[in-house]
């Protein structure tokens, strides 16, 4: 039997064999098991080509795996991890999977952060800022385009 990754995309929890899936959560199951009523609409993306290519990108080793976990949407790093759980459970996969997403959320709360703090901020503070962001491209794009929101005159609004 083939196990494909279900995404449940309902408001509510969706049992496939004997498992039970929640709301936007994707979880490996039997192809076999999953109800008609519960497969995608014809008009929608064909999501077993993805799966196929998780499927393939899995028989590589582990190093492959992991240097392309950066290019994967993070619906396709929870589609692999559902995979490899169900599959070799390969430690150095697993970990990669759960560092990537772990940086992502990383990123993801220094980028609301930052924006929470330089709201209202003029020219002068921000360029101050986007000294700080050193380095983390994800923080220079935010403060440079909170710059190129300014007006030109500079009177961005911040307390001088």
């Amino acid at each position: 039997m083939a196990h494909v990754s279900f995404h449940n995309r309902f408001k509510h929890p969706v049992i496939i064999g004997n498992k039970t899936i929640a709301p936007g959560q994707s979880r490996p199951v039997e192809s076999s098991d999953i109800p008609a009523d519960l497969l995608p609409p014809d008009d929608a993306p064909a999501a077993p080509a993805m799966i196929n290519t998780l499927e393939t990108l899995l028989e590589a080793n582990v190093k492959t795996v992991v240097d392309s976990l950066s290019q994967m949407s993070d619906n396709q790093l929870s589609d692999l991890l559902a995979l490899e759980n169900a599959g070799a459970a390969r430690k150095g996969v697993l970990a990669g999977i759960e560092n990537e997403q772990l940086n992502r959320l990383t990123k993801a709360d220094a980028i609301a952060d930052l924006t929470a703090r330089i709201s209202g901020m003029g020219r002068e503070e921000l360029a101050a800022e986007l000294t700080a962001a050193g380095s983390q491209q994800h923080l220079v794009d935010v403060v440079k385009a909170a710059m190129d929101a300014l007006p030109p005159d500079g009177e961005g609004g911040g307390q001088s």
